[in-house]
This record gives structure tokens, sequence and C-alpha cells, in this order.
């Protein structure tokens, strides 16, 4: 086992056992080569295989930070179940480039802004998206009609977790979803996905679907 590789073993045992807590700097790269005895190369090579794996996050200036544990532990990819089957047909609604007033974490001026339909062989999917301007300049319309999944991917960002959110909500009669649902939707669950590619922001999408396997209890206005 090389330098590198105990570093790295010995700093990922402690963050995912509690030693270090959310948003804690971890020790400078200097304290870090007294405290495992050796030059500073093998110290940057495990930081950086740290930050590759979403244990840690680098500023400039102030050193490296603990990430959330979303950011390291397995997950399921369930924002993507959109593109899980064979798609039937897709209509883009509404595409846009807009001012980012949607979330701080984005690191990013701008975003892309879109609504689309999907139709698959066993559901119908209104989503709203807003996709990291920053990281994906090239992202256009055209790319709503295919895999936004293998978009990232193709990019360079492949998904690494998904913070879920689900919220039961009313569906007024004029909602674009029943204009394509075979029978007219009056409630569903409005499922809220944060999709990250280690500690960058990638996308957040609202989904609702005709089919959905949710018990609703409650519900708000959408």
């Amino acid at each position: 086992m090389t330098k590198k590789d105990i570093i790295f073993k010995s700093i990922k045992m402690d963050i995912e056992n509690d030693y270090y807590v959310q948003n804690q700097v971890l020790e400078s790269e200097n304290m870090l080569c007294k405290k495992f005895e050796c030059s500073r190369e093998p110290v940057r090579r495990a930081l950086k295989l740290l930050k590759e794996k979403g244990y840690i996050t680098s500023k400039q200036g102030l050193g490296y930070f603990i990430n959330p544990r979303e950011f390291y532990s397995t997950s399921n990819i369930t924002s993507l179940s959109v593109e899980g089957y064979n798609t039937l047909s897709t209509e883009v609604l509404l595409f846009e480039k807009i001012k980012n007033n949607v979330d701080e974490n984005f690191h990013s001026d701008y975003l892309f802004h879109f609504i689309r339909l999907r139709k698959n062989e066993l559901n119908v999917i209104y989503e709203e998206g807003y996709i990291n301007e920053t990281l994906l300049k090239k992202f256009n319309k055209d790319s709503c009609l295919n895999s936004i999944y293998k978009y990232f991917v193709q990019h360079g960002f492949k998904p690494t977790h998904d913070i879920k959110e689900f919220v039961s909500v009313l569906i007024d009669e004029k909602h674009p979803i029943n204009s394509c649902a075979s029978n007219k939707i009056k409630c569903s669950i409005r499922q809220k996905h944060k999709l990250y590619s280690n500690e960058n922001l990638v996308e957040i999408s609202y989904q609702i679907k005709e089919h959905d396997k949710f018990t609703i209890i409650a519900t708000e206005n959408q």
C-alpha cells in the first residue's frame, strides 16, 4: 500500500466515522505531512482522490472542507427514472436562460431553465429543471429532447448523488400534464431532485408523473 493510499484511507475512515463534522476545515497540508510523516506529494494526491470521491471540497485560500454525507454516501439516482424507459415522445414547453435566483449552491450567475413533457411506455412526466450554465455552457433546447443524464456524462459530469424531497400537490385541470394524461390528474407527488456530480450542483428538477406509487395524505395547490 502506497503512502497516498494510507493517507486517503485514514482520512476517509475518519470522515465516515464522524471524526470530522460537515463543513469542518481539514488540517492543512503541512499538518498532514507531519501527521503522516511524509512529503507533500502523497498528501496532495490523497486529497485529490478524496475530492474526486466527494469527501472534501477545496476553497481557494481557505483550504479543504468536509462535505455533507450525501456527497460521498452511495445514493440511487432516482431522479433519472424519467430516463429509464424508452421515450415515445418529448415536447419542450419552455427553454430560457435566467439569472440564478434559485440556489446559491449552483455557484453560477446564470441557469438554463426548461419545462418539458415526456411520454414513455409506462408514464407521462412533467418536468421543470434548472441547469448549471457555468458548467454546461452548450446546453440548449435540443438537449432537452434527449437524455439529460447522458448529456451530463458526455460532458464529464456523471451524477454521483441525488438529494430528494417529495410533496403532495393538487393539479389544476389546465396543467400541461393533463393535456397528455390518459385520465385527468387532480393530485400527485411533486418530486424535487438536487443532482450533484461530486461537489458540483449540476441540476435541480421538479417532476410530476401521471402514475406514482405514493399514498397522498395532504396536498398543496400547484
